[in-house]
């Protein structure tokens, strides 16, 4: 049997036999949790050492692999595209003269790295993993005329050492971005462009110099221009940082969202914005178990853009918690998806917000607001999950219905490791005579190879007693993980959680401390205890409240804490 008939007949073992070049235009891998290199070559066919089981379909070889680490040796095809779930990629490129037209790297929590830098239409996207970019450029100055990277990831950070001589957009919602630029350009002629765009740190090293990164002042190396933003903290759920007086107000509406009284959530939530910081979203959706519709409008307005005094409006009618600074929302969604663990409470909010904002720099924000919304409690609708059949979810607790007049007033600052966030809530000729007040105080540094510590304390007080959804609850994966979800309510508490990790060699290793002191508890409630950090943010842990007769608990966690 020739090598073309082989290679036209889905399921044969690759091995270590060659299929040729001939009529094939792309590649698409996919892979679970097993690691894939890459090599891209001057050669006429596909190349592997592994046993493999692969496909064709016009023109298109499929290769499938659910556990096992693979090595390719590729041609420069036409497109690659490339799939993973936990397993990290490595792309090599090692043709002089010609390249694939088209890549394309799709993970969930591995980490993709590009070791050479060549000419093509790149798109790198990963939901926690990391992003990383480095090597010698390939091409003269024709061959980079039409290319464009694009490196995208929600929680990972992405860090470029070298230069690429291309237009580049570089995005993290939560990470970091590290700009390492050294080297020539071959396109000395050109201008090429990097958007920035992060909701953690950007830096910026030219030529191992580190220099002062501005929105209002962009950079430039060689052929590059350079133009940074990075977010202010807290517009979007889910940031490093992030603001829980603003993710408060988040509703619940997301692509897809499960829990247990809407059951699933599927709606769209398109966002338009401009340079100048104006948006406008407009957000709807359809519960399942609820059988009902929810949406959202709103928008920011800078009435003068500098120093930056802002108006923001919405009207809602959603689902809402207040629970979501214990854990991110697509966390919780899967949690409750798969094991009928459901995290947050929840209840009905429909009504309108106003806001007047001051906001001179990225790194402080102060807010005056008067919202008016009618709240209402919710049921458990749905009882399903794809495991813990056994089990049912937990019953979503009844709040005090009623109308809601309060005035708001939020800040939000931070200044290099450091980030303060504070909600203030008082109101007034209402249901609810509700004065609750609400402070935030994180710290994350990096001390090179000594590790990484984040440490926070939460604060929360009120002069009367509170009732729900106003309630501080305590206890559980996001707060004191050692004891029970929601084990302690009050009206008056002091919350201290501390991450360290140290990555020696593999996985990275983790230590915890939690301690918290309850108004109306006895004592300090705390406790400790340890993980490994196998892939970027995800973590298993294990934790024991400091107390007699302590069970240890074991979880995992899909993000960092906060």
């Amino acid at each position: 049997m020739n090598l073309i008939m082989t290679f036209m007949v889905s399921g044969v073992l690759l091995g270590s036999t060659s299929i040729e070049k001939k009529d094939m235009e792309g590649i698409e891998v996919k892979s679970r949790s097993g690691d894939i290199r890459l090599i891209i070559e001057d050669r006429n066919d596909i190349y592997s050492d592994d046993d493999l089981n692969y496909s064709e379909k016009n023109g298109v070889v499929g290769i499938t692999t659910l556990t096992d680490n693979i090595t390719l040796h590729v041609p420069p095809l036409s497109s690659i595209n490339i799939k993973s779930v936990s397993g990290d990629i490595k792309i090599w490129a090692k043709s002089t003269q010609n390249w694939p037209s088209r890549v394309m790297v799709k993970s969930v929590s591995g980490d993709i790295r590009l070791k050479t830098v060549f000419p093509a239409a790149i798109a790198f996207t990963t939901i926690s993993g990391d992003i990383s970019i480095e090597g010698e450029i390939q091409g003269d100055a024709s061959s980079w005329q039409s290319a464009l990277y694009r490196a995208t990831t929600v929680s990972g950070d992405i860090k470029l050492k070298g230069l690429v001589p291309a237009d580049l957009e570089a995005t993290s919602a939560m990470g970091d971005i590290k700009l390492n630029l050294m080297g020539k350009c071959p396109r000395a002629s050109a201008r090429v462009n990097y958007a920035v765009e992060t909701g953690g740190k950007a830096s910026v090293l030219i030529e191992g110099q580190k220099v002062e990164v501005s929105e209002n002042t962009p950079l430039s190396y060689e052929c590059v221009e350079i133009t940074v933003k990075t977010k202010l903290l807290g517009e979007e759920e889910g940031k490093k940082g992030r603001l829980s007086w603003i993710e408060r107000r988040s509703p619940l509406v997301k692509p897809v969202t499960y829990n247990r009284v809407d059951g699933f959530l599927l709606g769209i939530a398109p966002h338009f914005g401009n340079s100048n910081g104006d948006f406008a979203e407009i957000g709807i959706s359809y519960a399942f178990g609820r059988k009902t519709w929810q949406g959202f409008l709103h928008f920011r307005k800078f009435l003068v853009s500098d120093p930056g005094f802002y108006l923001s409006a919405g009207v809602f009618s959603t689902t809402a918690t207040r629970d979501a600074w214990k854990i991110l929302n697509i966390e919780n969604s899967l949690s409750s998806f798969f094991i009928k663990e459901d995290f947050y409470d929840y209840y009905d909010r429909r009504g309108i917000e106003a806001r007047l904002g001051f906001s001179p720099s990225d790194h402080l924000a102060v807010e005056l607001g008067y919202e008016i919304f009618n709240l209402k409690s919710l049921k458990k609708k749905v009882n399903w999950a794809v495991f813990g059949k056994n089990k049912d979810f937990r019953e979503n607790p009844p709040i005090k219905e009623g109308t809601l007049r309060a005035l708001t007033f939020n800040v939000f600052a931070r200044h290099g490791p450091l980030s303060f966030a504070a909600q203030n809530e008082v109101s007034t000729n209402d249901d609810y005579a509700l004065k609750r007040f609400w402070n935030e105080l994180t710290f994350k540094k990096s001390f090179e190879n000594l590790g990484n510590l984040a440490c926070r304390m939460i604060g929360g007080f009120s002069p009367d007693s509170l009732e729900r959804p106003f309630l501080f609850t305590l206890g559980g994966i996001g707060s004191l993980p050692g004891y029970k979800l929601n084990e302690f309510e009050t009206s008056r508490f002091l919350l201290f959680n501390l991450d360290y990790s140290i990555k020696i060699g593999w996985p990275s290793f983790l230590f915890f401390f939690d301690g918290a002191k309850i108004d109306g508890v006895n004592g300090i409630k705390a406790d400790v205890g340890l993980g490994v950090i196998p892939f970027s943010d995800i973590s298993v842990r294990a934790v024991r409240k400091l107390e007699k007769n302590g069970d240890i608990k074991v979880y995992i966690r899909l993000s960092e804490r906060f």
